[in-house]
C-alpha cells in the first residue's frame, strides 16, 4: 500500500488537533473546576445539574422567607413579653392604689405614672419591623393604633346612643346628669369634673343640642333616646342617677380577620346591599323602623337584637349615623353595618351572620355567605339553571382555586330554600333576597378568605403566618371610641380599654373601679401569655422547618456537586497524561515527517 506524504500530513495534523482538544478539554476542567462546562459535554448530566439548580433556587427562597418570618416572630415574641412586664407594672400600681389608706391625692399621683405606662403600651403595640406594623393586620403601613377618648355609664347601655367623641383631655371626666329626661327630647341639666371633683363645671344638654361640651376640646355627640336619670349636686354616689365618665383609649386602625356576611330579607329586599366593618363575635339581627331619608333633615331609625334574644318591648330605636340618598350606617356593639340602595329601606331586616365570610357575586344578587376556614380565594361556577331556590331539584357547579385556570367540574347540591355548595376547606350557602330567588348558569361566586394574616411559603406546601391582629392582643376602640373589641367577652379581654378605666379610676378616686381594673388585668395578662406562646409555637414550627430544609439544601448540593464539580486530583493526573501523549505527537510526527530517501543517498 502506498502511503503518500500529504496522506501522512492529514493524519498527522488530526492526531495533532485530537491531542489538543483533548487537553483543552482537561484545561478548561483545572480552569473551571467543574467536570461539565457545556451541555455537549454530557447531556444527560446537564439536564439533572439545571434540576438540582431550580431546586436550589426555590430552596433559597424559602430559606430567605424564613429569615424574614424569624426577625417578624422574634420581635412579636420580644414585645409581648414586654407587654406582660407592662402589665405586671400596672397591677403593682393598681394593688397599691386600691389600699384604703392612701389619699385622692396619692391616687391621682399613681395617675400620672398609669398614663404614661399606657402611653407606652400603645408604643408597643404599634411595633414596627422594617417600617411594617407587626400587630396591625394586612394593614402594616402606618401606626395600628392612635390615642383617643371613649365613654362609659353606669348602666351599661350607653354605646348605641354615642355619635362620636371628638377632641383630647389631658384627664379623665366625670359627668353627672342633675335632671332626667331623653335626648333629643327634652332640656337636661348636666355638670362636669376634670379633676377628680375638686371643682364643677356646668351646661345644659339642650332638645336641639345632643353635643356634651366638656371643656378642653372634647366633646361627646349623643344620638336621640338615651334616657337619663338626674341626680342631686349633693349626690356622690354614681350607682344613683346617670353618670358619664371620658376616658383615654386608642382606636385599632389595623384589619381583622373578623369581618362577617350580612344577609337581608324583606320586601325590596333586592335593591339593597350591606357590607360590616368591626369585629363581630356574635349574630346580630337589624330591624329597619324608618326611612325617612327624603325628609329635612334626612333620617333612618332602626332596632337591633344580639345573638337571636328578641327585641326588647317597647323596642328602643336608634337613628343611623350618616344618612344621604344612597346609604346610610348602623352602629352596633361590635362594629358598624353599611346598608346601600336607593329604595325605602322600612321593614328590612339584616342579619350579620358572625363567623362567616363575604361573598362576591358576579352576575346575581341574592344573599350569599361563606363558612370554614379557607387559605386562599376560591371561585364558584353555577353550571346549569336550575328552578327557584327550594325547587327540589340539583344545581350544577365547578369550583377553582386558582382564579378561574382551571375548574373542577361535576359537583353538585341539592336546591332547597337555603342551598349549599361544598367547597375545599368550607362551603357557600345561598339563599332568597327579596324577589331575587335563584341563580342560573354561568353566575358566579367569589370568596375570599379572611384577611387578616400575612404568611409566607416555607416549603412547597407549607404557610406561616409571621404577622399578628393588635386587636385580638391588645383590644382597643372601633371608630371615635364607640364601641370596643371584644365587648362581649369577659372583662379584662381588652387591655387598652381596661387601662384607660383604671386610669379614669385612679383619677376620680373610684376605689371600685380600680378592684374591677386590677381583676381585668389578670384576665388580660393571661390573653397576651397565651398569644406570645401562639407565636412560640410557630417559632419552633419555624426552627424545625428550617433545620430539615438546610439538611435537604445539603443534600441536594452534594448531589449536583458529584455531577458538576472535577476531581481536581484526577483532573491534574488526565492532564499530565494528555499533556505527555500531545508531546510524544508532536515528537513522533515531527521525526517522521524529517525522514526522507536523500538521507540515505
Amino acid at each position: 500500500m502506498r502511503v503518500s506524504h500529504r496522506s501522512m500530513y492529514a493524519n498527522f495534523l488530526a492526531q495533532m488537533n485530537q491531542s489538543t482538544t483533548d487537553l483543552m478539554d482537561i484545561h478548561n476542567k483545572v480552569a473551571s473546576e467543574k467536570e461539565i462546562n457545556a451541555p455537549s459535554d454530557d447531556p444527560l448530566g446537564t439536564s439533572r445539574i439545571l434540576g438540582y439548580r431550580d431546586s436550589l433556587a426555590g430552596l433559597n427562597q424559602y430559606l430567605e422567607n424564613m429569615d424574614t418570618a424569624t426577625g417578624w416572630l422574634k420581635l412579636a415574641d420580644d414585645t409581648l413579653m414586654k407587654t406582660s412586664e407592662l402589665i405586671i407594672r400596672a397591677k403593682e400600681i393598681t394593688e397599691q392604689a386600691s389600699t384604703g389608706t392612701l389619699t385622692a391625692a396619692n391616687r391621682k399621683s399613681l395617675a400620672f405614672a398609669m398614663r404614661q405606662m399606657f402611653q407606652e403600651m400603645v408604643s408597643v403595640a404599634n411595633t414596627s419591623f422594617g417600617g411594617q406594623g407587626i400587630f396591625a393586620g394586612l394593614r402594616v403601613e402606618g401606626n395600628a393604633y392612635e390615642t383617643g377618648l371613649m365613654v362609659s355609664d353606669n348602666q351599661g347601655g350607653l354605646e348605641p346612643y354615642v355619635e362620636s367623641i371628638t377632641g383630647t383631655s389631658s384627664s379623665s371626666v366625670k359627668v353627672q346628669f342633675l335632671e332626667s329626661g331623653t335626648t333629643g327630647t327634652d332640656n337636661i341639666a348636666y355638670r362636669y369634673t376634670r379633676d377628680g371633683g375638686e371643682s364643677w363645671s356646668e351646661g345644659t344638654l339642650t332638645s336641639g343640642d345632643k353635643q356634651l361640651d366638656l371643656g378642653g376640646g372634647a366633646v361627646v355627640s349623643l344620638r336621640d333616646g338615651y334616657t337619663i336619670t338626674g341626680s342631686s349636686v349633693d349626690n356622690t354616689n354614681t350607682e344613683i342617677g346617670t353618670w358619664l365618665t371620658v376616658a383615654p383609649t386608642a382606636m385599632y386602625t389595623g384589619s381583622t380577620s373578623d369581618q362577617a356576611a350580612v344577609t337581608i330579607t324583606g320586601g325590596g329586599a333586592q335593591d339593597f346591599q350591606a357590607d360590616t366593618q368591626g369585629s363581630f363575635e356574635q349574630d346580630v339581627t337589624i330591624e329597619i323602623v324608618s326611612d325617612n331619608r327624603g325628609a329635612v333633615p334626612p333620617a333612618v331609625t332602626y332596632r337591633y337584637a344580639c345573638d337571636g334574644i328578641t327585641f326588647p318591648a317597647p323596642p328602643a330605636t336608634f337613628t343611623a349615623k350618616t344618612a344621604d340618598t344612597d346609604g346610610f350606617v348602623m352602629e352596633l356593639p361590635e362594629g358598624e353595618v353599611r346598608l346601600h340602595g336607593s329604595g325605602n329601606a322600612s321593614g328590612l331586616s339584616l342579619h350579620v351572620r358572625a363567623g362567616t365570610m363575604p361573598v362576591l357575586q358576579m352576575g346575581c344578587d341574592v344573599n350569599a355567605l361563606a363558612h370554614g376556614d379557607l387559605d386562599r380565594p376560591v371561585m364558584v361556577r353555577i353550571d346549569n339553571t336550575p328552578n327557584a331556590f327550594g325547587g327540589a331539584d340539583t344545581i350544577e357547579y365547578s369550583y377553582s382555586l386558582d382564579g378561574g385556570s382551571s375548574w373542577v367540574t361535576g359537583k353538585e347540591a341539592e336546591n332547597t330554600l337555603t342551598p349549599e355548595c361544598l367547597i375545599p376547606g368550607g362551603r357557600l350557602s345561598l339563599g332568597a333576597k327579596g324577589a331575587n330567588n335563584g341563580i342560573k348558569a354561568g353566575d358566579q361566586f367569589l370568596i375570599q378568605p379572611k384577611q387578616a394574616d400575612i404568611a409566607v411559603d416555607i416549603s412547597a406546601d407549607n404557610r406561616l403566618t409571621i404577622n399578628n391582629v393588635g386587636a385580638e392582643i391588645f383590644g382597643g376602640s372601633l371608630e371615635h371610641g364607640t364601641g370596643h373589641y371584644h365587648s362581649q367577652e369577659e372583662d379584662g379581654s381588652n387591655l387598652l380599654v381596661t387601662m384607660g378605666r383604671i386610669i379614669a379610676a385612679l383619677e376620680n378616686n373610684d376605689l371600685s373601679g380600680l378592684g374591677q381594673g386590677l381583676q381585668a388585668l389578670n384576665v388580660a395578662q393571661s390573653r397576651v401569655m397565651s398569644h406570645a406562646a401562639d407565636v412560640g409555637a410557630r417559632e419552633n414550627r419555624l426552627t424545625v422547618s428550617k433545620k430539615i430544609l438546610t439538611g435537604l439544601e445539603l443534600s441536594q448540593k452534594e448531589r449536583m456537586s458529584k455531577l458538576e464539580d472535577a476531581d481536581l486530583a484526577e483532573v491534574m493526573t488526565d492532564l499530565n497524561r494528555h499533556e505527555i501523549i500531545y508531546k510524544a505527537v508532536l515528537t513522533s510526527s515531527s521525526r517522521i515527517m524529517r525522514m526522507s530517501l536523500l538521507d540515505y543517498i
